[in-house]
């Protein structure tokens, strides 16, 4: 190693100095919000894999409720956590205003203490309570005092172990909520988005394809002929064009040739037989 003491040698990175740290390149603000991206593509990765949607299927929109810090972090990110969670938008909220416009309180019984105090009139006393106002009994809860109504001629008093709250939101989204972040992904898959996500999957197969036959990605131009389920020829036809861009394929048309690399795929309950030939 003595020959390389003085001298730097760029032709491997293991005959290389360690590289010195100019810490007046450091950005704290840029590390920060970057710590904050890295909560919301965890948080959304969180609500795919609940839903079980593959991070391949697009999805139309995540909503964002925080605090200010958050938007300059996603407006200086934006296509970062695009990329990342595969959405067409994001958007955000001031969280409360989140709460406000977007969800809906729930109240959560605890039938253990609940039962004790209603009793026979535990369902009824229920469904009167759900037709008052959700938040002001939150309020009251929370500042330590007792909440009070007056139903069937009787005066009844709810304390704050008697009830728990957690906020909802419509079927069309799946919502995940810690102290600082509120965040709602918008799961519905239409038939565009659904096409897409396809189409991502037929294209991972052919660079698939392309990996087993020790194909480099640019280098190495292919044609590829497929046969199948019509579903799957119709998001072919309509994605045609972007998958041959992306896969260097030069020619791309219906009908195996029986003289290529062929392999038979189950895409999303699919079949379909794609074949590889190097040109």
């Amino acid at each position: 190693m003595k020959k390389y003491s003085k001298k730097l040698d760029l032709s491997s990175i293991h005959l290389s100095y360690y590289p010195k740290i100019n810490e007046n390149k450091i950005s704290e603000e840029i590390e920060y919000n970057f710590r904050i991206i890295k909560n919301i593509i965890q948080e959304g990765r969180a609500l795919r894999a609940k839903q079980g949607i593959g991070v391949r299927q697009p999805l139309r929109e995540l909503i964002v409720g925080a605090t200010e810090e958050y938007k300059k972090a996603i407006n200086q990110f934006e296509n970062i956590i695009k990329e990342e969670l595969n959405v067409k938008n994001i958007v955000y909220y001031d969280k409360e205003k989140l709460i406000n416009q977007k969800l809906d309180l729930k109240q959560m019984p605890n039938y253990s203490t609940l039962g004790k105090k209603f009793r026979k009139e535990l369902n009824k006393n229920l469904e009167h309570m759900s037709t008052l106002d959700t938040v002001k009994i939150k309020e009251t809860l929370e500042a330590g005092d007792i909440f009070e109504f007056n139903f069937n001629n009787k005066k009844w008093l709810i304390q704050p172990d008697d009830l728990d709250f957690e906020y909802t939101c419509t079927e069309k989204y799946c919502m995940n909520q810690s102290d600082n972040i509120i965040t709602l992904l918008d799961i519905e898959i239409d038939e565009e988005l659904r096409d897409e996500g396809l189409a991502r999957e037929i294209n991972r197969r052919i660079q698939s394809m392309r990996k087993d036959l020790q194909l480099t990605p640019v280098k190495d131009k292919i044609m590829v002929y497929y046969e199948g389920d019509d579903e799957l020829k119709r998001v072919l036809k309509k994605y045609g064009g972007e998958i041959m861009q992306e896969a260097s394929i030069t020619t791309m048309k219906e009908g195996i040739q029986d003289n290529g690399f062929i392999k038979n795929w189950n895409i999303d309950n699919y079949q379909i037989k794609i074949e590889l030939i190097k040109q």
